[in-house]
C-alpha cells in the first residue's frame, strides 16, 4: 500500500504505511533474526521509508535509512557472500546512498557509490535470473553512472555508460508493478545514448 500511495505521490500515507511496515519487520526480525526474510524485510522497510524521504527533498532522513539499509545488507552478505539476493540488496542500497549523494549535490560522491554498485551488479550480470532483477541492478547502474557524468559535463563519459546500460537485455521483473520495470530503463538510455 506504501508503494501505490508514493506512486499517487502522497508520501504522508506512504511514510505511514512504510514505518508500519518497519514495525511488523522489527518486530518479525527480533523474534527470530536469523531468519533471512525477516531480516531482508527489515532492510526493505528502511529501503521504502528513504525512498519517501528523499522523494519529499528530506536528503539527510533518507540517508539515515538507506545508511541502515546498506548495513543490513552488507551483513548479510557477510555471512553468505555467494547470496545472489544479498548481493543484489548491497548494489541496490549503494544506488540508493549514490541518490542521496546526487540530491545533495555531490556529484563526485554519487558517482564514487554508483561504480561500488556497479561493481556488485557486474557479479550477479552473469548469473542466471529469469525475473530481470539482476539486469535491472546493472542497468540501473550504468544509468545513474552516466547521469551523474552527463551531470558532470563529461559528455563521453555519459554516453558510454547509456550505452551499455540500452545495451542490456529487457526481461520483465516480478517486483512491484509500481516500480520501474528494465525495459523503461533501457529505453531512456537509448534515448541517451544516441
Amino acid at each position: 500500500m506504501g508503494d501505490a500511495a508514493l506512486a499517487r505521490k502522497d508520501r504522508d500515507r506512504a511514510l505511514a504505511e512504510y514505518r508500519q511496515y518497519l514495525k511488523v519487520a522489527t518486530e518479525l526480525s527480533n523474534v527470530d533474526s536469523a531468519n533471512f526474510a525477516y531480516v531482508r524485510h527489515l532492510g526493505w522497510a528502511h529501503q521504502r521509508i528513504g525512498d519517501a524521504l528523499l522523494e519529499a527533498a528530506d536528503a539527510e532522513g533518507a540517508a539515515r535509512e538507506f545508511d541502515s539499509y546498506l548495513q543490513m545488507s552488507e551483513e548479510r552478505l557477510a555471512r553468505n557472500r555467494s547470496n545472489n539476493i544479498s548481493i543484489c540488496d548491497v548494489a541496490v542500497a549503494l544506488q540508493k546512498a549514490g541518490d542521496v549523494a546526487s540530491a545533495r549535490g555531490d556529484l563526485d560522491g554519487a558517482l564514487a557509490k554508483y561504480q561500488e554498485s556497479l561493481k556488485y551488479a557486474l557479479e550477479l550480470a552473469g548469473k542466471k535470473c529469469e525475473n530481470g532483477a539482476w539486469d535491472k541492478a546493472l542497468a540501473m547502474a550504468y544509468q545513474r553512472l552516466g547521469a551523474t557524468l552527463k551531470a558532470k559535463g563529461d559528455a563521453e563519459g555519459a554516453r558510454a555508460q547509456f550505452a551499455q546500460c540500452a545495451a542490456r537485455p529487457v526481461k520483465p521483473t516480478v517486483w512491484s508493478p509500481q516500480t520501474l520495470q528494465p525495459r523503461d530503463v533501457t529505453e531512456a538510455c537509448r534515448k541517451e545514448a544516441g
